[in-house]
C-alpha cells in the first residue's frame, strides 16, 4: 500500500492533515510509487485550522508541492509527476460562485449556501506510448502531453467545521482518477473529478446527406434534345467519424449516489483542429452498398434503368473506387464545415458532450462504453444508439444529455455535386460513363466534367488546374443560364449555382482582405464589417476561402433581360462590371496599390474616355500626368489598365450579345407550338446558334479567374434574385456568410 506523507517546507511532517488513502481511491489503485510527499506551502499551513466557510468566503487557491517523482499507471507507469512539481488546493465557499476558480472551463456547478468545496489538482506528464490499450490510465492523451487531474469533494459547512486540514485529509484520501466505471462508483454525492488537457476528441455518428444537383451544360457539346430529370430533394444516410483535437475537460460529476454526470467541455479561448479518421460512406444499419449506387438511387428518376445502363457502360473498378472516393470526400468536407460552425459557437459554459450514467443500470455494454468515454473515445457511446436524441436512451443505464453533432444530425448537411455537360446527354448514366470526377477540396464540391470533347482537367493541387475548373464551370454557367432564360431547356426545379474558391500556403493581411472584398461585392459584408475582421487579424499560416451565388429562374431573366423583357444594353453590363471590379480592389493595407484602378473605375469622365487600348496612355497622361516613357511605374500601371479595360468590354459586349440571343429565341417559342419544338428545325437552329454563339464568347474570354469577377458580375447582373453565400477559413477565422447551406 502506498505511503501518503505531508510535511512542510522545512520537511517536518504536518498532523492537521489526516490522510490515508480509500481502497478504491487512485492513491490506492494507481499509485506505482511507495510514496506520495506532499509539501505544503506557507500560505496553506496558514489556513489549516481556518474553518472552510471562513477560508473560502472568497475562493481561493493555495500552494503545495511534490516531493519525490510519483508515478499513477495501470501494472506500470503512466502518469508521472515530477519531482518538485507545483500542485495547487483551492477552496470555495462562497455563496452563489461558479465553483471552478478560473476562466479555463466554466462549471456551471453554483455553491450553495451551507455548502464548501476543496480540491486538489495535480498536473504531469504521460509517460511511454501515451494510450494504447483498454485499462490504462493515459485517458486518450499522446506520450509527453500534460495533464491535470482535480478532484472536488463537497462539504456540509459552518462557523467552525470542518477546518481546511482536515478537508484537505479527506481529499488526499479520497482522490479520484476518473479512468474506468469503478472509479465513479467511488464518488460521492457532490464529488467533482476532472482530467484535462490537450488531446483529440474521437467521435462518430450517422448523419443525413443533402444531395445538391447542379446540372449545367457545356458550350462545346450540341444541347441533348430532352433534359435528364433528377430529384431536387435526394437524399443519402452516411456515417463518419472524426477526431477534434482542443484542450479538453471530460468531467465527471455525483449529482446523487450512484448517479454520474460525465461532460466534455472545450477549453475557454482553445484553438481547435477537426480532421476525418473514418471517412464517410453508407451507413452500416442501411446494408452495404456504395456510393456511387447510392447516389443514383436517391437521385436518378429511372434508378434501376440508369443502374443497368452504367453497369453495361462497363466501368472499371479504378474508376468506380474515383468516384465513391470524391463522393465521400465531399460528405467528409460537409460534415467537416457544419461541425466546425458548431464548434465555433460554443459556449465556453456549456458541455460540447453530456450524458447522465445510473451505475447500477449498465450492463457489459454501456459500462465499456462509459470507460471509452472516459478515455476521449465517444465512438462507442455512439454505437449503442446511432439514433439516440438529446435526452435520449443510449443503452441500459446511459441517457445523452446533450451533444455538438445534434445540429448537424438534424439539419443534416449538404453537398454539391456539378454536373458540368449533363444537359448535353439522354441519360444521367451515360453522362456519368463519359466523365472525369473531381473533388474539388476547398469548396468540397463534386464535380462530373463531360470528357466527350476531348477537354480533361489534371490534379487540383495545382494553381493551373484550380484556373482551369473554375473557367469550365463559369462558361457552363453562361451556357445554362442563356439557355434557361432563352426556353431551350426544360426546368429540372433546381438552382443553377456558381462558386468560386482560392486556397493559399500563407496568409498575409492583404490576403485576407481580398477575400473579404468577395463578400464586400456580393453584398455580404460592409466596409465596417470588413474594418473589424481586418482589426482582429493576425494571423499567417493557410486559408481558404467558398463564395457561391445560386441562380434560380427569376435570377436567370434578370441576368439578360430587363423589366419589360428587352435584352439588357452593353451599357448596363459595363456600369454592373466596373462596380463589381471596383468592390474586390478594395484597400487590402496601407500601400493600397489597386487605389488607382478604383479610381479610373469609379470615374466616368475618365473612363468614358477610353476609345480602345491604344488611347489609354494619352487619356491617362492628360488626366494624371503619366509618362510611360520616362515613368516605368506609369507604363505598368497602364498595362494594368489595358488589361480591366479588355476584361470589361469583353464581359460587356459577351453579356449584351448572349441577351439578345436569348431575348430573340423567347419571342420565337411565344408562338411556337411547345408539342412539335424536339423536332422544329427553326427551334433547334436556334438553339444550335445559341451554343455557337456563346462557345465562341467564352473562347475568347480574357479573364484569369484568378478572382471572382464572373460570379460577382453575374450576380449583381442577377439581383436580388440571385442568393449568395460562402465561408473563409484560416487559422484564426472561421466565418460564414449570407444564407450558408452547410456545405460550402
Amino acid at each position: 500500500m502506498t505511503k501518503v506523507k505531508i510535511t512542510n517546507s522545512e520537511k517536518a511532517d504536518v498532523t492537521a492533515v489526516p490522510a490515508a488513502p480509500d481502497p478504491l481511491s487512485a492513491i490506492a489503485k494507481y499509485a506505482q510509487s511507495p510514496e506520495l510527499n506532499l509539501i505544503l506551502l506557507p500560505d496553506l499551513i496558514g489556513a489549516l485550522d481556518v474553518p472552510l466557510k471562513k477560508a473560502a468566503a472568497t475562493p481561493i487557491s493555495l500552494g503545495i508541492q511534490i516531493g519525490k517523482a510519483f508515478d499513477f499507471g495501470a501494472g506500470h507507469p503512466q502518469f508521472s509527476i515530477g519531482a518538485g512539481a507545483s500542485a495547487a488546493v483551492h477552496v470555495n465557499a462562497k455563496k452563489g460562485a461558479d465553483l471552478f476558480s478560473d476562466d479555463l472551463y466554466q462549471s456551471q456547478i453554483t455553491v450553495k449556501g451551507g455548502e464548501g468545496y476543496l480540491s486538489l489538482a495535480l498536473t504531469g506528464t504521460v509517460t511511454g506510448k501515451g494510450s494504447q490499450s483498454k485499462g490504462d490510465i493515459t485517458f486518450g492523451f499522446e506520450a509527453g502531453a500534460s495533464a491535470t487531474f482535480e478532484f472536488f469533494r463537497r462539504f456540509s459547512v459552518d462557523d467552525t467545521a470542518p477546518k481546511v486540514g482536515e478537508a484537505l485529509g479527506k481529499v488526499i484520501s479520497g482522490f479520484v482518477m476518473p479512468a474506468d466505471v469503478t472509479d465513479l462508483r467511488s464518488l460521492k454525492a457532490g464529488d467533482v473529478a476532472t482530467c484535462s488537457g490537450k488531446r483529440h476528441l474521437k467521435v462518430s455518428g450517422k448523419f443525413s446527406a443533402g444531395v445538391s444537383a447542379v446540372p449545367l451544360a457545356t458550350s462545346a457539346l450540341p444541347l441533348a434534345g430532352k433534359a435528364i430529370q433528377l430529384n431536387a430533394a435526394a437524399k443519402v444516410n452516411v456515417g463518419a467519424s472524426f477526431e477534434i483535437g482542443a484542450s479538453w475537460q471530460i468531467r465527471t460529476q455525483a449529482i446523487s449516489d450512484g448517479v454520474i454526470e460525465l461532460g466534455v467541455y472545450k477549453q475557454h479561448g482553445s484553438d481547435w483542429d477537426l480532421s476525418i479518421t473514418g471517412s464517410a460512406g453508407i451507413d452500416a444499419s442501411l446494408g452495404g452498398t456504395d456510393l456511387l449506387t447510392a447516389l443514383i438511387d436517391k437521385l436518378s428518376k429511372k434508378p434501376e434503368a440508369d443502374k443497368k445502363e452504367l453497369e453495361a457502360a462497363g466501368l472499371d473498378a479504378d474508376q468506380i473506387k474515383a468516384i465513391n472516393s470524391a463522393i465521400s470526400s465531399s460528405i467528409d468536407h460537409s460534415i467537416h464545415a457544419s461541425l466546425s460552425i458548431d464548434l465555433n459557437g460554443l459556449n465556453s459554459n456549456e458541455a460540447a458532450f453530456l450524458y447522465r450514467i445510473e451505475l447500477d443500470k449498465l450492463n457489459g455494454d454501456t459500462a465499456g462504453a462509459v470507460t471509452a468515454a472516459l478515455d476521449g473515445d465517444l465512438t462507442v457511446m455512439d454505437r449503442l444508439n446511432r439514433d439516440v436524441k438529446e435526452n435520449g436512451a443510449a443503452g441500459p443505464g446511459v441517457t445523452l444529455v446533450r451533444s455538438i453533432l445534434t445540429h448537424t444530425k438534424k439539419t443534416g448537411a449538404t453537398f454539391k455535386m456539378n454536373f458540368l455537360g449533363l444537359y448535353n446527354f439522354l441519360s444521367l448514366s451515360d453522362f456519368l460513363s463519359k466523365s472525369q470526377v473531381i473533388h474539388e477540396p476547398v469548396s468540397g464540391d463534386v464535380v462530373f466534367k463531360e470528357t466527350a470533347s476531348g477537354k480533361r482537367i489534371g490534379v487540383m493541387t495545382k494553381p493551373q488546374e484550380q484556373t482551369k475548373l473554375r473557367k469550365a464551370i463559369f462558361d457552363s454557367i453562361l451556357m445554362t443560364t442563356a439557355y434557361r432564360c432563352g426556353g431551350a431547356l426544360e426546368t429540372m426545379q433546381m438552382e443553377c449555382s456558381h462558386v468560386h474558391f482560392a486556397l493559399h500556403a500563407t496568409t498575409n493581411e492583404h490576403t485576407m482582405s481580398d477575400y473579404l472584398d468577395w463578400f464586400l461585392a456580393l453584398g455580404l459584408l460592409d466596409a465596417a464589417g470588413k474594418a473589424t475582421i481586418m482589426q482582429g487579424f493576425h494571423g499567417t499560416g493557410a486559408s481558404t476561402c467558398t463564395a457561391r451565388v445560386a441562380f434560380n429562374d427569376a435570377a436567370c431573366l434578370a441576368m439578360f433581360l430587363d423589366s419589360a423583357g428587352h435584352p439588357r444594353p452593353a451599357k448596363d453590363y459595363m456600369g454592373l462590371g466596373r462596380a463589381a471590379l471596383q468592390l474586390l480592389l478594395m484597400p487590402g493595407d496601407e500601400k493600397d496599390e489597386d487605389g488607382y484602378r478604383r479610381e479610373v473605375l469609379g470615374s466616368d469622365r475618365i473612363w468614358n474616355q477610353f476609345k480602345g487600348y491604344t488611347t489609354i496612355g494619352p487619356v491617362m497622361k492628360a488626366e494624371k500626368g503619366w509618362d510611360v516613357v520616362r515613368d516605368t511605374r506609369s507604363l505598368a500601371r497602364i498595362r494594368v489598365l489595358e488589361v480591366d479595360y479588355s476584361v470589361l468590354e469583353w464581359w460587356a459586349g459577351a453579356m449584351s450579345s448572349t441577351a439578345a440571343k436569348v431575348a430573340d429565341m423567347r419571342d420565337f417559342l411565344k408562338h411556337a407550338d411547345q408539342a412539335t419544338l424536339e423536332s422544329n428545325k427553326v427551334f433547334l437552329a436556334k438553339v444550335a446558334d445559341v451554343q455557337k454563339h456563346v462557345m465562341g464568347v467564352v473562347k475568347n474570354s480574357p479573364m484569369d479567374f484568378d478572382q471572382p469577377f464572373g460570379l460577382v458580375a453575374l450576380a449583381r447582373a442577377a439581383g436580388p434574385a440571385a442568393i449568395a453565400s460562402g465561408i473563409l477559413l484560416s487559422a484564426a477565422l472561421y466565418r460564414p456568410f449570407g444564407a450558408v447551406a452547410r456545405h460550402a
